[in-house]
Parts: C-alpha cells; structure tokens; sequence
C-alpha cells in the first residue's frame, strides 16, 4: 500500500522530471516497461543523467545504438563532465565496432573517474584491441591499483604479457590471482607459466 501511496504522489508530481525519473524506475522494479517515464523525464530534462543512462541502456540492450547514443551525446552537452555518460557511450560505441571513438570516450570517463576500475578494465582491453599496449598496460595496472583484489583486471593483465610472449610477467599477476579466486583453473595457469617461466629463464641463461 506504501508504494501505491508513493505512486500516487509520484504522479501527482508527474510535470518534473524527477518523479518521471522516479516513476520508471519504481516501474522497473515491478517489471513493468519504463520507457514513457523516461522519455518524458529527458523530455522535461535533457540533462538528467539517471534517466540518459537508465534509456540509453535499455535501447542498447535492443540494439538501438544509434538512439542511445543519441540520448547519452544530448544529456554530455548539459554534463561534459560526467564520467558515467562517458563510460557508456564508450560501451555503445565498443558495441556498434567504432573502437577509435570507444576509446576517446573511455578515455575521457577515466580522466573524469581516475579511480573507477571497470572504466580503465574495459579502456585497457580497448586499448589492447586497437594494438597501442603501452596505453593498455598502463589502464589495467590504474585499474589494478585502484583496486588490486579485482580479479577481472588481474586476469586481463595475466592474459595481456602472455599475449606479448613475456611469461615471467603473466605469472606474477597469475599467482596474484590464485590468491583472491583460487580454483583449480587458476591453478593450472599458474602451473603452465611457471612451466613457461623456467623455460625463458633457461633460455636466457643459455
């Protein structure tokens, strides 16, 4: 009854943006379809970031990129600054294959949230794709400080050195992670590269 009671004043509300804003979310929630209230919210506010992402999301997920990208371009002249904008218009653009301007975008999000780790893990494996790996390494080892028990970065950057043939490399950050996700998966990873490892070791003492 509360939360027909909220509604009720949400709807009473219903000429701001942010009982629209509000309205599509409490609809998702109920598994009901948000899009109106969303829609009229950037209507009313083309700006308002929680509804630019929660539409621009939503048209992705049907692969309407073009529209969410739109939306997220629209809502980032009112808020250049926002990180979260940035993020996913690098994600749409990833998903519509423009990694160049993926890229820009991701990059700018991680300057505007130096500290985000899922931004700079997913600009690294960008970065990587677009063959520039002195960037790459460079975002998954922020990412890595930024939070260094993320087992995601820590197997993209086991995954980046033995890409680039450096064993020795790939099993520092291979015995990191065994650490904070072991299993046995991770463990014949750490077998292989050791394996890998004291084979370069001979080879170079040669």
């Amino acid at each position: 009854e509360l939360l027909d009671e909220g509604t009720v004043l949400l709807q009473s509300m219903a000429d701001t943006p942010g009982a629209h804003l509000q309205l599509g979310e409490l609809a998702e929630r109920r598994g009901l379809d948000p899009d109106s209230h969303y829609r009229a919210a950037l209507f009313l506010d083309p700006g308002l970031e929680p509804a630019a992402r929660h539409m621009a999301r939503r048209l992705a997920s049907r692969d309407r990129l073009a529209g969410a990208e739109a939306i997220l371009r629209r809502a980032l002249e009112v808020n250049p600054d926002s990180g979260g904008l940035s993020y996913d218009l690098g994600l749409i653009l990833g998903q519509a294959n423009r990694p160049e301007e993926a890229a820009a975008a991701l990059a700018h999000a991680a300057r505007r949230q130096p500290g985000n780790p899922r931004i700079l893990y997913n600009l690294g494996l960008l970065l990587e794709r677009l063959e520039r790996p002195a960037e790459a390494e460079a975002a998954l080892l922020a990412g890595l400080e930024a939070a260094p028990e993320d087992a995601d970065m820590l197997y993209a950057l086991v995954a980046f050195h033995a890409n680039k043939g450096n064993p020795v490399r790939a099993l520092m950050f291979a015995e990191r992670l065994l650490a904070v996700s072991p299993g046995d998966e991770t463990q014949r990873m750490v077998d292989q590269l050791r394996a890998a490892s004291a084979g370069s070791d001979r080879q170079s003492g040669s």
